[in-house]
């Protein structure tokens, strides 16, 4: 078996953003009319929300990341990756805050000790890092790795906004994400004897 690089996106992949976004949203920011539910986010919720944009400011509060639940599953598969020999690198975005790098790092030191410190990418331009494997849920992002590094695998758990982007795998689903996480980490097994 061949050790591969695997980058790992954060929101959506590790850490369970949206149903505390949601939460905030409706808390802060929705309308007495609206409800809006993970289901109906087939694109960037922004463009979903009638308060349009001022939906990040939920993202740009100190703190926001640094707290967030697990996403089930995702840590128990990145240790087994690890265990493997697969070179695990986080990469995610900084988003529009200042504080979320710091967060997101703080988050990662807490929740995943055991991976090397310097392991980690905070990067807008995913594209300009180069993986064997992309684990990732924002299809902006996956079309653009595609264009750069086409040999590259491409996963990432199916969620409502992801059904259009060029996966490999793009593991069912969003509603059990510790089974989707089994089936890529199972993927990335085979890729790995074939790599």
């Amino acid at each position: 078996m061949k050790p591969l690089t695997i980058g790992v996106d954060m929101d959506g992949i590790l850490v369970d953003l949206m149903p505390t976004w949601l939460d905030w949203y409706h808390a802060n920011l929705a309308h007495d009319d609206e409800n809006v539910a993970i289901e109906d986010i087939t694109r960037d919720l922004h463009h979903i929300v009638k308060a349009g944009k001022k939906v990040f400011d939920a993202l740009n509060t100190p703190g926001w990341f640094k707290d967030l639940p697990e996403l089930p599953g995702a840590i128990a598969a990145l240790k087994l990756l690890v265990k493997q020999g697969h070179n695990v690198v986080i990469c995610t975005s900084p988003g529009n805050s200042v504080d979320a790098p710091s967060d997101k790092t703080r988050w990662i030191r807490r929740n995943a000790p055991f991976l090397d410190k310097t392991n980690m990418i905070i990067t807008h331009q995913k594209h300009l890092c180069c993986f064997d494997v992309l684990i990732d849920d924002d299809p902006k992002k996956i079309m653009k790795y595609k264009m750069t590094w086409p040999k590259a695998k491409l996963m990432g758990i199916a969620w409502p906004w992801n059904t259009d982007a060029p996966y490999d795998v793009r593991a069912e689903g969003w509603k059990d994400p510790a089974a989707a996480w089994g089936t890529m980490v199972s993927a990335i097994a085979k890729y790995a004897q074939t790599a």
